[in-house]
C-alpha cells in the first residue's frame, strides 16, 4: 500500500518535537551522578537515533562529547553501551543522505 505524504505531514512534526524532548532528556540523564541511569539514557539514546537523523547530522559532535563525559568514570557494561552508541551515531552520519 502506498501512503500519501500530505496524510503524514502533521504527524511528522509532532514525531519530530516528541524525538527531540526525547533527545534532551536523555542527554540530561546522561549528566547523571547514577551509573545505572547514565547507562540507560545512553541506551536510549541510542535507540533514538534509529529514528531521529538529528542526533547524527546536527547534533553528532554534540553527542560525542557527551559520550567522551561519560566514559570518566564507566564500568565495563556502560563503556560498552557508549561504544555501541558511538559507533550506532558514525555509521548513520556515514550513510545519511540529505534530501535533494
Amino acid at each position: 500500500a502506498v501512503v500519501s505524504t500530505q496524510s503524514t505531514g502533521g504527524l511528522e512534526t509532532s514525531a519530530s518535537y516528541g524525538y527531540k524532548d526525547m533527545s534532551k532528556a536523555f542527554r540530561s540523564c546522561m549528566t547523571d551522578k547514577s551509573l545505572n541511569v547514565k547507562c540507560k539514557a545512553v541506551q536510549g539514546l541510542r535507540t533514538l537515533s534509529l529514528f531521529y537523523n538529528v542526533a547524527y547530522t546536527s547534533d553528532l559532535d554534540s553527542n560525542i562529547a557527551m559520550c567522551l563525559k561519560v566514559l570518566e568514570g564507566a564500568n565495563y557494561d556502560c563503556r560498552i553501551a557508549i561504544a555501541q552508541l558511538i559507533g550506532t551515531l558514525l555509521s548513520k552520519a556515514l550513510q545519511f543522505k540529505p534530501p535533494e
